[in-house]
């Protein structure tokens, strides 16, 4: 939360974003991440099916790690990434709780 409010960004380095919500919110988003980040590979975290594009350097379908282990090694393998900017977009629908108050606690 270190600057949260202040003008400055973190320079490079990629962004991770938690779509929790309908795409179309984060389709929207991501214009203005773009500008904030303009050297920036952005990467999505999803429960949405088949939400590929060539807005994303990575898409990674939660659905796909399915259990405990899986959701354990996902997170490991968001953090040995190392991520500069973690974007969590929430949009008010109960859609990936558990992993909005994950993107929070880390």
């Amino acid at each position: 939360m270190k600057d949260f409010f202040g003008k400055r960004f973190p320079s490079g380095g990629d962004v991770l974003i938690i779509e929790s919500g309908s795409p179309h919110i984060t389709d929207r988003a991501v214009s203005g991440l773009r500008r904030a980040f303009p050297n920036s590979a952005l990467h999505l975290a999803t429960c949405w099916p088949d939400r590929a594009g060539e807005t994303f350097a990575q898409v990674f379908s939660v659905g796909d790690y399915a259990g405990r282990s899986g959701k354990l090694g996902l997170l490991r393998r968001f953090r040995s990434h190392g991520y500069s900017v973690l974007a969590v977009l929430c949009s008010g629908e109960p859609i990936m709780n558990l992993w909005r108050k994950i993107g929070r606690a880390h």
